[in-house]
């Protein structure tokens, strides 16, 4: 698979950089990134998402892909007052986008890339010494909560269902949904850092349910924006709980967009392939399995036509071409094409081409026909 074309888009999309590199091939390699990947622990589980500095201070995120392969994300700057040419995120954005990229990378969702508090990364860099931290929080003895609850929540996402999210909260404890690892020492803290994640996982499934990128990391970008402005624990909640309705709410109108497109193409189809066939609004309604009135009105809104108009214009386009490149007679053309009589078929094609059918034949007919 060919993933620098989707990590470009990521990168163009988040502004965040991405790209893939292969610790053994050193051409065109930035030895600052080889030389911090080379002091990493090689006792340090690989398969988990990790942190490091350059000897500058520039800050990445890392993940083996394969073998020697790894997605790295960066150079950014985790503090406003350095590098100020770099792209500034905080800490749980890198973790985020970093999680976005590796779900793009390799398909494998990775739900808590967050860390404790304790595990932030020190901004400065011992010259013969760099840090590395994990983005996994390992301490899966503690209360988390319910994976099932997650899945369900992600499901709708993923399947465009806003309105079993609603009924889930109404119907829910809310204080439940509190009942995470303990990610930081306030609780405050906690839910910062549970949002980034589920916002993360939001995105994916958003995506999985079809949404482009584009869009999803739009959303993403907006929820974590409004997520700088909450001042306590219940705000962030309550932005939660917003959030994956949005997201499922974006979805299902994306769905239903690609499912009228689909439908108004079937109906386009089976108009082209009955041109010459008897047919009612009810006969295409019942082959593409939906409701004959709603079709018709959705068909007028978004093609501007009616079904009955288009299909005159259809077969007035193709009596057009059977008297341009055939000999056919007329009135068995008009016939052919179910026109209710030749001299209604002759009325129709004078207001749309300006000339009689007769006449039509004799301007555009080709020689070889005549």
């Amino acid at each position: 698979m060919n993933i620098t074309e989707p990590l470009n888009r990521l990168t163009i999309v988040t502004g965040i950089p991405f790209f893939t590199m292969n610790i053994s091939d050193t051409q065109g390699i930035d030895f600052k990134i080889l030389s911090a990947l080379a002091k990493i622990s090689p006792d340090k589980d690989r398969t988990k998402p990790f942190y490091f500095e350059d000897i500058e201070g520039r800050s990445f995120g890392g993940y083996a892909i394969s073998g020697e392969d790894f997605l790295i994300l960066g150079p950014v700057s985790l503090d406003p007052a350095r590098h100020k040419n770099l792209k500034h995120i905080p800490f749980a954005t890198l973790c985020s986008a970093l999680s976005l990229g590796i779900y793009i990378c390799t398909g494998k969702d990775i739900p808590e890339i967050v860390i404790t508090e304790n595990e932030n990364p020190s901004l400065s860099v011992e010259d013969n010494k760099l840090e590395t931290y994990d983005l996994d929080n390992t301490e899966k003895e503690k209360t988390r909560h319910s994976y099932e609850d997650e899945t369900r929540f992600m499901n709708d996402i993923r399947y465009g269902h806003p309105e079993n999210i609603r009924s889930r909260i109404k119907t829910s404890n809310m204080s439940e949904l509190q009942k995470v690892g303990q990610l930081a020492r306030s609780e405050f803290k906690q839910m910062e850092y549970m949002a980034c994640s589920v916002f993360t996982r939001c995105t994916i499934a958003a995506m999985e349910g079809g949404l482009p990128m584009r869009n999803a990391y739009a959303l993403s970008d907006l929820a974590r924006q409004k997520l700088e402005l909450c001042t306590n624990a219940s705000q962030i909640l309550h932005l939660m709980m917003n959030v994956m309705i949005d997201f499922a709410e974006k979805v299902k109108d994306n769905q239903e967009e690609k499912e009228r497109i689909s439908y108004i193409e079937k109906t386009k189809n089976y108009i082209a392939n009955h041109l010459n066939v008897d047919f009612s609004l009810a006969d295409i309604a019942d082959t593409i399995g939906i409701e004959k009135h709603y079709l018709s009105r959705r068909f007028s809104e978004t093609q501007g036509i009616g079904i009955q108009n288009y299909t005159l214009e259809k077969r007035l386009a193709a009596a057009a071409n059977m008297l341009k490149f055939s000999d056919v007679n007329i009135s068995h053309i008009a016939n052919y094409l179910r026109f209710p009589s030749q001299s209604y078929m002759g009325k129709r094609f004078k207001e749309k081409y300006g000339v009689t059918p007769k006449q039509y034949r004799k301007k555009e007919q080709l020689v070889g026909f005549l």
